[in-house]
């Protein structure tokens, strides 16, 4: 993959992890009663995504090092 590919891809999994936290998609998640590991369904949901996030970010870094 080239840069430019891979600030694409970079931008369209932003904007992914953006739309799970936010109102339209965030409502699915947003319930209080199931706990999960001792936290509400609302925070497991923020804390889920966080690390999809920061796993996401690990490739991203991994594939620009292998760019230069």
């Amino acid at each position: 993959m080239n840069q430019k590919q891979i600030n694409k891809w970079y931008i369209v999994f932003t904007f992914f992890i953006l739309l799970m936290l936010i109102f339209p998609v965030f409502s699915l998640g947003n319930y209080a009663t199931p706990l999960i590991l001792g936290m509400p369904m609302s925070m497991a949901w923020v804390l889920f995504w966080i690390l999809v996030e920061f796993i996401g970010l690990v490739i991203f870094i991994r594939l620009d090092k292998e760019e230069d």
